[in-house]
Parts: C-alpha cells; structure tokens; sequence
C-alpha cells in the first residue's frame, strides 16, 4: 500500500523548520533523515557521533495522516508528538537528554494532543523541560 504525502505541501511551520535545521546543524549535532535511522546501523550513528565530538543527533519526526491509493485514511505516529527529535550527549559522553522540539508559528497553539503530551514528558524530569515550542531558530539556544 503506498501512501501520498503530499511532500511538496507547504506548512505555516516550514520556513521555521528549515531555519531550526540549520541552527541544529550550526550547532554541532548531526541531522538524520529519518530514512537513515530504518536503515542505518545504531552503532554506525554513535560511532560517527563519537569520533566527530558531536553534542548528539537530530531528526524530523515524522507524523500525521495521509491517503493510500485506494483512498484509505491512514495515521502514523504517535498523536501530539513533536516536529523535531534531539538526543543530547551528556557531558560524561555515558548518557542521553531526549528533547522534543515542536515548532509553531509566532501565534501559534499547541492542539489538545500536544498539551498532553508534552504535560507528561515534562512532568518526567521536572525542572528541566524535555518537550519545548520553538518559534524562532534563536530560541534554541535556551535548549539545546
């Protein structure tokens, strides 16, 4: 069953992705397509962020809902979750922040879906925010 998506779709949030992405880049983590990530090695991705001193990785997560060719209505990933998936290499270089960055637009709200969860993965560690909205590529540097 293939799926359309629609890939040259325009969103309110894709001027931000963009620059958000080249902020991550910018700021020494390595952005992986997530096709990489079914594809690649867990290993081979720890070892190149390893031996290059990377601050972690970096990928658009992939969410929503399209039509298969026979017109089937067809929804992947988990409602809510973030535009953006970091994992974060702690100092010790032996252990992960997991950071769930969702970019909204300057006005924009998270829908219910989003509230939730990003109340339960905030209330994980208190004090210290893992899901996060991002309006502006410079809001980055309070996160990551």
């Amino acid at each position: 069953m293939a799926l359309m998506l629609g890939r040259k779709k325009r969103t309110p949030e894709t001027g931000v992705m963009r620059a958000v992405m080249q902020a991550i880049t910018f700021k020494n983590y390595l952005w992986v397509d997530p096709k990489l990530i079914e594809k690649c090695p867990v290993e081979m991705l720890v070892q190149m962020v390893s031996q290059r001193s990377l601050k972690g990785l970096a990928w658009r997560s992939n969410t929503g809902a399209a039509s298969s060719e026979a017109g089937n209505f067809v929804r992947f990933g988990l409602p809510g979750y973030m535009d953006i998936t970091v994992l974060q290499v702690a100092a010790d270089r032996k252990s992960l922040r997991w950071i769930g960055i969702e970019l909204k637009k300057a006005k924009g709200k998270l829908n219910p879906n989003q509230v939730k969860l990003h109340a339960m993965m905030n209330a994980l560690t208190p004090g210290f925010p893992n899901a996060v909205v991002i309006r502006d590529a410079s809001e980055l540097d309070g996160v990551i």
